[in-house]
């Protein structure tokens, strides 16, 4: 069974239907990576009560993402989608038919998602006039232009009207199967369709009979309203594919439950993306290290080689120094001769002597002014038209140059072996981490009382506004403390209210309310509050001090002061440092970003209860 590679219109279906809740939604940014032939868009958004979402859509890909991506510079398309769309609230996310075409709609503008083929993606206006889109294409029946209609490519489902249905079946000489993963049903689900119906699916569409097509249209309806229960499909503990619920085709497959079918298909996409890159970083790697030991060798090698003819050379001029007598007598005899001699003849002459030059002279290139003499068991060459100084200076100089070469050749090995192989620097997919989708209370300061009630506290002006006009509901409990600088706070502090007794007046400072009406005070109630951390857990908490004492091993308790946040932060800190019994402990709290245990402290200041 091969791993599914795309999805198909029904997948989409599903997808769509299960982000209803982002209506409303703000598009806060959109990304846009393009690699490895790859084209894709992400739309970060982020939903009022739900918190902070990414869609991620590609050729063949539609899905929410639970995994951060880390972007290099945004493209051009994506800055001109930003600058249009950014902070505008989704309206509709709608599909196509059943084709692969989503669209993302606000009150100005439509982004329509073409998820076919290589993938496009195509701005327009609230009529569909195109505003921009990533790519400019053009076929006979439609134009994907600026200031063209946006037209959508003419649909093969009809999936609402049993005659059309039919129709489309009785003119296709395709089979059957293959008929319907073109009607947007991709090849397992057509599969799936005919084997729930019992109708042979490599039967010819035009060929089966009206019972037949009636059951396969019947068969499509059950699926397209069956309940989803998603899943991953493993094999050998791979994930090959998500399905939305169980198909037969995978009958006898290992599986895995998901939330969501959006999590499901975001995990087999992701976790294969990651295997994939994974892939090509070793293959990088080892393409690398290859190149990096063969150019090691070849150095090396060369070393050897310039080395060997290095002392070759010296060891031929030395020799020419040792016979420099006999030399000298050979160039000269072989100069006088010639003088009333030819070539043939000297040779000749030279093979019937029985004398020291004689026997030295192994052969004569008279063309090439050559003269091979064997000297000290090695044969050199040596020129005629030049000198015994000559002849021994030119060989020292090749000697000098063999040396050059070689020491040449070690600075390359040397320098080569010094390269290090960064993983980073190799071109691999830029996923980094599984990203936790922050809930709405995360931009506060919150904890989790011993009785699981959740407390929620502004951090300064702005989120002590936003937290009273935006997040406060009518059935919360309202405190603050007759302090200056105390935060509102949602079910903790020195006098509680209702939600409606907190009002905004005009002439007020922005996180300053008027309370009005009956306080309920919380008589002789200590400002205390502890910090801890639970360093197996890597657990920072700041919460009253029985919530700390709970759910942390080791912590300090606070109460109001003058100290400023930094400074009392690294003392928190050292001190922390200082409880923990292990080393990995110790180890654990000192990576605790000081910044974070400083925002942590109410009012930016404060001191500890000794």
């Amino acid at each position: 069974m091969k791993k599914q590679k795309e999805i198909s219109g029904l997948d989409i279906k599903f997808l769509v239907n299960e982000l209803n809740f982002l209506v409303d939604s703000r598009i806060e940014k959109i990304y846009q990576d393009i690699h490895q032939g790859e084209r894709n868009i992400r739309i970060r958004l982020y939903s009022r009560g739900f918190g902070e979402f990414e869609l991620y859509a590609s050729a063949g890909r539609f899905h929410l993402t639970n995994y951060r991506r880390v972007s290099e510079t945004p493209s051009n398309f994506a800055m001109f989608l930003r600058k249009r769309l950014k902070n505008k609230r989704i309206k509709k996310i709608t599909q196509h038919a059943l084709d692969r075409i989503i669209e993302l709609e606000t009150d100005e503008y439509k982004l329509i998602l073409e998820l076919f083929h290589k993938g496009n993606f195509i701005l327009t206006d609230s009529n569909y006039s195109i505003i921009m889109p990533f790519e400019i294409q053009r076929w006979s029946e439609r134009t994907i232009a600026p200031k063209e209609k946006y037209a959508f490519p003419k649909t093969n489902s009809f999936l609402d009207d049993f005659r059309e249905f039919k129709r489309s079946v009785y003119a296709s000489p395709r089979e059957i199967v293959g008929l319907l993963a073109q009607m947007g049903f991709g090849g397992k689900y057509a599969e799936e369709i005919l084997l729930s119906c019992e109708v042979d699916k490599n039967k010819i569409a035009q060929s089966l009979s009206q019972e037949e097509t009636k059951k396969v249209f019947e068969s499509i309806k059950e699926l397209m309203q069956k309940k989803l229960e998603p899943k991953i499909v493993l094999m050998d503990g791979k994930i090959i594919d998500a399905i939305p619920f169980d198909i037969k085709v995978y009958k006898n497959f290992e599986k895995k439950e998901m939330k969501s079918f959006n999590e499901a298909v975001d995990i087999f996409f992701s976790e294969n993306e990651i295997r994939e890159a994974e892939l090509i970083k070793k293959t990088e790697i080892n393409s690398t290290q290859e190149k990096k030991e063969r150019i090691v060798k070849q150095q090396a090698d060369a070393i050897k080689k310039w080395e060997e003819k290095e002392k070759e050379a010296k060891e031929k001029a030395d020799i020419i120094y040792k016979n420099y007598g006999l030399v000298e007598s050979i160039l000269e005899t072989l100069s006088k001769a010639r003088e009333t001699l030819s070539w043939d003849e000297i040779k000749k002459r030279v093979e019937k002597e029985d004398s020291p030059e004689a026997n030295a002279i192994k052969e004569i290139r008279e063309h090439d002014g050559i003269v091979v003499l064997e000297l000290g068991g090695k044969n050199i060459e040596i020129d005629m038209r030049k000198s015994v100084e000559e002849n021994a200076a030119e060989l020292y100089e090749k000697a000098k140059k063999m040396k050059s070469k070689r020491e040449k050749a070690k600075k390359i090995m040397e320098k080569t072996k010094e390269i290090k192989i960064e993983e980073k620097k190799l071109l691999v997919p830029k996923i980094i981490e599984k990203r936790k989708r922050k809930k709405w209370y995360e931009k506060y300061r919150y904890f989790w009382t011993s009785d699981g009630f959740l407390v929620v506290a502004g951090k300064d002006a702005d989120t002590n506004e936003m937290l009273i006009k935006k997040n406060t509901k009518p059935e919360d409990i309202v405190l603050h403390a007759e302090i200056h600088g105390a935060p509102f706070t949602v079910n903790v502090d020195v006098y509680w209210i209702k939600p409606e007794q907190v009002k905004k007046v005009p002439g007020l400072p922005k996180g300053s309310f008027q309370i009005q009406g009956e306080r309920n005070y919380l008589k002789k109630t200590q400002l205390r509050l502890a910090i801890g951390v639970e360093p197996e857990k890597k657990l920072l908490m700041i919460a009253p001090v029985q919530a700390v004492n709970e759910k942390c091993k080791y912590f300090l308790t606070l109460k109001p002061g003058e100290t400023p946040a930094k400074e009392l932060a690294e003392k928190i800190k050292e001190r922390l440092v200082a409880k923990a019994i292990s080393e990995e402990e110790k180890e654990a709290i000192k990576k605790i970003p000081l910044d974070i245990i400083q925002n942590s402290i109410p009012s930016g200041k404060g001191s500890l209860v000794e």
